[in-house]
């Protein structure tokens, strides 16, 4: 959930330096992921720097300034509110009208490391809480934009809600490999999560859970077989979260076993689930 302040409340809080935004406020209609090309350590000496040029502006260096950072174990670090306009994107548009998040990893030699399973869940819990967070306060922008969020259908598509920030050209950013194809198994996931969302009831987690548990006739979690070097024959069975399941297979480390249960495996991936459920759902 985000407060009134624009504060994630599952977000460590760390503010960063109160000059580096625009004055003009940021209206948070865009999401707006990045690569770090490196680790907290460099990143967090740039946002602090308070180096000046003889003029008294910043230097290229200290002039930057993002909403927040996701570590490689999906810790969600939060520097500014979503209404202050950082210095992140490459242009006004996209840093008065968007949230950009750094992700740890991708550094030199290792530029297109996929963002972890747990990076992508922070992305998600993000992305769903700026989605209620318009529906409860925006309602112009929730229904123009993250009623249906998706992705851009072309370099000329200036409508959509999910850019990457070497998107941002079209706004007149400059260009820019950032975040190097990082995102390529995570899209999908934070689309169909945000859709999902929409679909969501008011049946409680407990009856959800329950229904899951039913489905395989014992009343225990359904065990699912994943690819494990440590384990004997290179597979284990755990109980897994619904988005925990998403993960596994986007990745590939799902393995048939005719001991899942087939209508399970339609339900837990949305298929046939005629009361879709948005959140974490563990069976």
């Amino acid at each position: 959930m985000i407060d009134e302040q624009g504060w994630f409340d599952f977000a460590e809080r760390r503010p960063g330096p109160a000059d580096k935004v625009y004055s003009e406020p940021c209206t948070s209609e865009l999401f707006i992921p990045h690569s770090a090309v490196g680790w907290y350590a460099g990143w967090a000496s740039r946002l602090f720097s308070t180096a000046r040029l003889p003029n008294g502006r910043y230097t290229a260096y200290a002039a930057a300034s993002v909403t927040g950072w996701i570590e490689l174990n999906g810790h969600f670090i939060q520097h500014y509110p979503i209404n202050k306009s950082c210095w992140a994107s490459g242009s006004p548009y996209p840093n008065t009208r968007g949230n950009a998040f750094e992700h740890a990893g991708g550094a030199p030699g290792n530029f297109m490391q996929p963002f972890t399973p747990e990076q992508v869940n922070t992305d998600i819990r993000i992305v769903l809480d700026m989605q209620d967070h318009h529906k409860r306060n925006h309602p112009g922008i929730y229904n123009n934009l993250w009623k249906e969020p998706r992705r851009p259908a072309s370099s000329e598509d200036l409508n959509a809600t999910l850019y990457e920030h070497n998107e941002c050209i079209r706004w007149g950013s400059l260009p820019t490999a950032c975040p190097s194809e990082r995102l390529r198994y995570a899209w999908g996931r934070i689309v169909t999560a945000l859709n999902e969302q929409e679909e969501e009831n008011d049946m409680s987690d407990e009856r959800l859970d329950a229904i899951y548990r039913k489905l395989d006739g014992s009343g225990d979690p359904i065990m699912f077989p994943v690819l494990d070097a440590g384990a004997p024959n290179g597979i284990k069975h755990i109980p897994l979260s619904r988005l925990d399941y998403l993960n596994y297979k986007a990745y590939g480390l799902m393995v048939t076993d005719v001991n899942v249960s087939k209508e399970w495996q339609n339900l837990i991936e949305g298929a046939t689930h005629p009361q879709a459920h948005g959140h974490v759902i563990t069976p």
